[in-house]
């Protein structure tokens, strides 16, 4: 019996489409994130050293823009 990430056991029919190991390399938020969960995601990225974005709209042009 297998163990899938998806949290379910058993045997697929065709391998899974996904990469076994992969590696975060940034984390992208929107400005609407609950500041708890902001909260969380950053003292998470300060232990593994992974830089984090919050979107923005720029009033002058709609454009979304990055802030880190």
């Amino acid at each position: 019996m297998q163990y899938f990430t998806n949290g379910r056991f058993g045997k697929y029919k065709n391998k899974p489409n996904f990469l076994e190991e992969c590696s975060i390399t940034g984390i992208i938020l929107s400005r609407f994130v609950h500041s708890a969960n902001r909260t969380k995601i950053i003292s998470w990225e300060k232990q593994k050293n992974i830089p984090v974005f919050v979107t923005e709209i720029d009033k002058h042009s709609s454009k979304i823009v990055f802030a880190q």
